[in-house]
């Protein structure tokens, strides 16, 4: 058992209070330290069904994600990941299945599929997202395949349509 009311650096300067179990800062700590993280959009395209979707462009930093022919990221380390994948989709009057498959090495790993029917009368404009969290190991690599029936992808913001990918940790 370690008993404290004060953390200090190896000089004097103190870092941190500890009093009635709450810790406060002497300078509070700015940001987040992520060991992964990715963030891209898509350009307005046209996808066929089975065909994975592209071409995305890299917003802000990337932190232990490689992005390479505009539609496939390389994860640089081993961990738990969660994908986050949000398409605006169109094109497709009364189409009858929406859907996105996140693939792990080549093979389909996560899929999120909406029956569309209901949208009968409807030119099939909408989001879809799909989350992903799972385990990895280095130097995997995830690509989106369309699995539905639209044929249009939407890049006109970040709102609609985005990738984001971070890496969560390491299990021990």
């Amino acid at each position: 058992i370690l008993r404290t009311n004060q953390i200090q650096d190896t000089g004097t300067n103190v870092a941190a209070n500890i009093s009635g179990g709450v810790v406060t800062f002497t300078n509070t700590p700015l940001g987040i330290t992520l060991q992964g993280y990715h963030r891209a959009r898509p350009a307005s395209t046209t996808v066929a069904s089975g065909n994975i979707v592209g071409s995305f462009t890299q917003q802000g930093n990337s932190v232990g994600v490689t992005i390479s022919g505009a539609n496939k990221w390389t994860l640089g380390s081993a961990g738990v990941w969660s994908i986050n994948a949000k398409i605006y989709v169109y094109g497709t009057n009364n189409p009858g299945l929406a859907g996105f498959s996140i693939t792990k090495n080549g093979s389909e790993y996560c899929n999120s599929v909406v029956d569309t029917a209901g949208f009968n009368g409807s030119n099939g404009d909408f989001a879809h997202n799909i989350v992903c969290t799972a385990e990895f190991v280095a130097n995997d690599y995830i690509q989106i395949k369309n699995i539905g029936n639209f044929t249009g992808i939407s890049g006109d913001n970040d709102y609609n349509s985005h990738v984001v990918i971070t890496k969560l940790g390491v299990l021990s």
